[in-house]
C-alpha cells in the first residue's frame, strides 16, 4: 500500500480546477499512475527514462510547491523508487522489473539482439550498473 500522504499527492493528475495556475507553473504534469501505466505497457525502453519520470514528479513538487515536508517526502519517494527498480537481461531480453510496496512486481520486456547484449554487459562492467539474471 501506498503512504496516504503520497497516494494523496502524486498519485493522480494534480486538480486544476482546485489548483488552477498549476499548469502555468509546471510544463509537462507527471504522477504515479501514469508510471505506472507505462511500466505495464512496455512504455519505457531504458531505466533512465522511467527515472526520469519519476524525477519529473519530484522536480515538479519543487517547483511548485514551497519548502517543507511535501519537498522531503517527495525526496524520500524518488529515492526509494530508484532502489527499488533494476534491468535485468534474460536469454535475449531485457526485462525492467519493479517491485512496488505492497510487493507487486511490474515487468517490462523488450527484446535484445544479439550484438547489443555485449556491449550492456561491458557498460555494466565499466559504470557499475548492476545488469542482473534472474
Amino acid at each position: 500500500q501506498l503512504n496516504p500522504k503520497i497516494k494523496k499527492w502524486f498519485y493522480d493528475p494534480v486538480d486544476t480546477s482546485e489548483y488552477i495556475d498549476y499548469l502555468d507553473m509546471i510544463e509537462v504534469p507527471m504522477y504515479l499512475s501514469l508510471i505506472q501505466k507505462r511500466l505495464r505497457n512496455n512504455y519505457y525502453t531504458n531505466k533512465h527514462s522511467v527515472l526520469a519520470d519519476m524525477e519529473l514528479v519530484k522536480e515538479n513538487c519543487y517547483k511548485y510547491n514551497e519548502d517543507g515536508t511535501i519537498h522531503e517526502i517527495a525526496s524520500l519517494m524518488y529515492k526509494r523508487f530508484k532502489s527499488k527498480i533494476e534491468w535485468v537481461i534474460e536469454e535475449g531480453q531485457v526485462l525492467l522489473k519493479f517491485v512496488s510496496d505492497d510487493g507487486e512486481i511490474i515487468h517490462s520486456h523488450h527484446n535484445l539482439s544479439s550484438d547489443l547484449k555485449p556491449l550492456l554487459e561491458r557498460y555494466s562492467a565499466e559504470s557499475g550498473v548492476s545488469l542482473k539474471s534472474l
